[in-house]
C-alpha cells in the first residue's frame, strides 16, 4: 500500500484521533516523502510502498495474558516478554502489528498516579499531556537549530528542557 495524505487521513480517522494529531501526521508524512534513505551504512533497499502501515487489532487492550489469542501470546512467550514481566517489571505494555493489546502496571504506581500507556490511549484518556502549544513548538525548534549548529552546549539544552518541564507542570497545576 503506498502511503498517501489518503491513508493517514484514514488511519487516523480509525484512531479517532483530534485534528491536531492529523495534522501533525501529514507534516510528518511531508518530511518523510521528502527524505532519502541515508547514505552510510549498509545500502537499504526498501519498498515504502509494498509494506502494511497499520492493521487493526482484533482483541481489545487487556492487562491478562490469556486474553491474548493462543498464536500471538506463544510469539511473546517464546521472545521470554511474559517471564521477563513476572520476574523484573512492575508492569508493560506490547504491540503487535499496529497496535498496543496488552498492558499491565505495578497497582502501587497507578495510586501514586504515574501514567504509563501508549499513545493512543493517552491522546483519549489525557490529550493535554501530548499537544503542544504553537508557541512552545516555536521555541522548541529555535533551541534544536541552535543546538545543531552547535550555538547550544549540551548542558543549556538540558536547562532548556527541564525548564520547559517546570513551567508544564505548574501551567497544568501539578507542582
Amino acid at each position: 500500500m503506498k502511503l498517501t495524505k489518503e491513508v493517514v487521513e484514514k488511519i487516523s480517522s480509525i484512531k479517532g484521533e483530534p485534528k491536531w494529531m492529523l495534522d501533525f501526521r501529514l507534516r510528518s508524512l511531508d518530511a518523510f516523502l521528502k527524505s532519502s534513505n541515508p547514505n552510510f551504512g549498509p545500502k537499504l533497499d526498501i519498498d515504502y510502498d509494498n509494506i502494511t502501515y497499520y492493521k487493526e487489532r482484533e482483541n481489545n487492550l487487556t492487562d491478562d495474558w490469556n486474553n491474548i489469542s493462543c498464536d500471538v501470546r506463544n510469539i511473546f512467550d517464546d521472545l521470554g516478554v511474559i517471564s521477563v514481566e513476572k520476574k523484573y517489571l512492575d508492569g508493560m505494555g506490547a504491540q503487535y502489528d499496529s497496535e498496543v493489546i496488552y498492558h499491565n502496571m505495578n497497582e502501587e504506581l497507578k495510586r501514586k498516579n504515574v501514567i504509563f500507556m501508549d499513545t493512543d490511549s493517552a491522546l483519549r484518556e489525557h490529550p493535554e499531556l501530548l499537544s503542544l502549544e504553537d508557541e512552545i513548538k516555536q521555541e522548541s525548534q529555535i533551541i534544536l537549530k541552535k543546538k545543531a549548529l552547535g550555538e547550544l552546549t549540551d548542558e543549556e539544552l538540558k536547562a532548556y528542557q527541564v525548564k520547559q518541564l517546570i513551567e508544564f507542570l505548574e501551567q497544568e497545576k501539578l507542582i
